[in-house]
């Protein structure tokens, strides 16, 4: 990726998720055809959408920014985001899940 498409290091996580309009998506499908660190990026995140589905609402409703997770029982989480980026934070999350 060079310096003219480094807007583009931001859309990983949006195309993944579906987010992108329909014109971001097909330009951005067009930039990952030219971009290795991009089409890494996005093979990495590809299972996402599935771990997020796995979560019920009670669960996404515990979280208001990324910071600590408490629910009765279970021991609190602190998700570190800020320092090790979301997806860290996920995996996070999910080993909290499994508990």
């Amino acid at each position: 990726m060079n310096n003219e498409n480094d807007n583009y290091g931001q859309w990983a996580a949006a195309y993944v998720l579906g987010s992108l309009a329909p014109s971001e998506r097909i330009a951005y499908e067009l930039h990952l055809a030219q971009c290795t660190r991009c089409t890494l990026e996005v093979a990495e995140m590809a299972g996402v959408p599935d771990l997020l589905a796995l979560l019920t609402l009670e669960e996404v409703e515990m979280f208001t920014e990324f910071g600590a997770v408490h629910a009765p029982g279970k021991p609190k989480v602190v998700l570190t985001a800020k320092s090790t980026g979301w997806y860290a934070a996920l995996w996070d999350l999910w080993r909290w899940h499994l508990r």
